[in-house]
């Protein structure tokens, strides 16, 4: 009985996940070679924007992290984490070691 069970689940997922991309292989409208090279040279311009904003951001100066950090919420260490050190967390160790991190490197910076 299990076994149909997570057989039909499985299907039924495997369903959920490849939906889009059956309806729009069936109804969606081909595009032109027009709009697809349209498309491409969007892309492509983006990418290079994208690319130079980059490039032209100038470091910012290290901003030291507050006194008694180690001492918060672990979920306002990990806000602390994105904003300071531009890390995206998912645990209280991974946040913790970014934030020593940083604070190491800002450090090293103040010091030098």
């Amino acid at each position: 009985m299990d076994e149909i069970i997570m057989r039909r689940l499985r299907h039924l997922q495997r369903l959920e996940e490849q939906h889009e991309a059956d309806f729009l292989a069936r109804c969606a409208p081909t595009k032109t070679e027009v709009e697809k090279r349209q498309e491409h040279l969007a892309d492509a311009l983006a990418a290079d924007w994208n690319r130079k904003q980059r490039a032209a951001r100038q470091p910012q100066a290290e901003k030291p992290l507050p006194k008694g950090w180690r001492k918060e919420h672990w979920k306002t260490q990990q806000a602390m984490a994105a904003d300071y050190a531009g890390v995206k967390a998912a645990n209280k160790y991974e946040v913790v070691q970014a934030l020593a991190a940083y604070e190491a490197k800002a450090g090293d910076l103040a010091a030098a």
